[in-house]
């Protein structure tokens, strides 16, 4: 049976409600329309694609080709609005709103039209993400930037290389952020007074991993710290600079 349209009604918001036969109903905008590559006359209700022009009036039979681009733009259009309640609760990455989109339904180019349309207009910024990343486990909690790449590399860079967001993000930081980072995150190790498997052979410096529980002296705990920031990811001109200080702080323990 022929899907008729019944109504087109246009919102205050600019939205456009359009009803066919059956209790189908549509909604899009004009931002959607532009996104899908379109083009809506509202005086003349013609939907204008690339080579063709299809007329929207209600009480006429609606075709194929106008079920089509309804579908396209009412799919935008629901997953813009999602898309904006997700980041009005916490920021995300692109990949990560893009996600996330396609996991509640939206096929792979709706999710990707909507997730630019976001980054265009900011509700989404991959550089800020990773500031406010940065922020919260590099400047809060002492984590070395590959741990915040772990975190982080796979929620942002839908449009961009990860690599060169990451490149810019860190050169922000000034050397004595990254200093407080490095004690913050030597304070928590050093409470566990043990030494990691991992970092057994760069610890013990008689090269015996016979007794890997002993507690760590103050050499030991310097290359313990050397290690591990390095694992983490600290530069090393950070790296030294800390170290040298810590050190001298530290001197009565050798």
């Amino acid at each position: 049976m022929a899907l008729r349209i019944e109504s087109v009604h246009e919102k205050a918001s600019g939205t456009l409600e359009l009803a066919l036969s059956g209790g189908l109903l549509f909604h899009f905008s004009s931002t959607d329309v532009r996104l899908c590559g379109m083009r809506f006359d509202s005086s003349s209700r013609m939907l204008i694609t690339e080579g063709s022009r299809l007329e929207i009036v209600p009480g006429t039979e609606a075709e194929d080709a106008i079920l089509e681009s309804l579908r396209c733009l009412d799919q935008l259009h629901a997953a813009r609005k999602i898309a904006l309640g997700i980041v009005a609760r916490a920021e995300q990455g692109s990949t990560q709103l893009y996600e996330k989109l396609a996991k509640k339904g939206f096929d792979k180019e709706t999710a990707r039209i909507a997730v630019r349309w976001m980054c265009e207009n900011g509700y989404v910024d991959d550089r800020r993400y990773v500031k406010l990343l940065l922020q919260s486990h590099l400047m809060r909690r002492g984590q070395g930037p590959e741990r915040l790449k772990a975190i982080a590399w796979p929620r942002i860079g839908l449009f961009e290389n990860p690599k060169a967001i990451f490149a810019e993000a860190f050169s922000s930081i000034e050397e004595e952020d990254l200093l407080e980072a490095m004690r913050r995150n030597a304070e928590n190790l050093l409470k566990r007074g043990r030494i990691p498997a991992g970092h057994r052979r760069a610890v013990l410096d008689d090269g015996n991993e016979e007794n890997p529980v002993a507690p760590l002296s103050h050499s030991r705990k310097l290359a313990y710290l050397r290690s591990w920031f390095r694992q983490e990811g600290f530069p090393n001109y950070a790296i030294d600079r800390f170290l040298e200080s810590w050190e001298t702080e530290n001197k009565d323990e050798s």
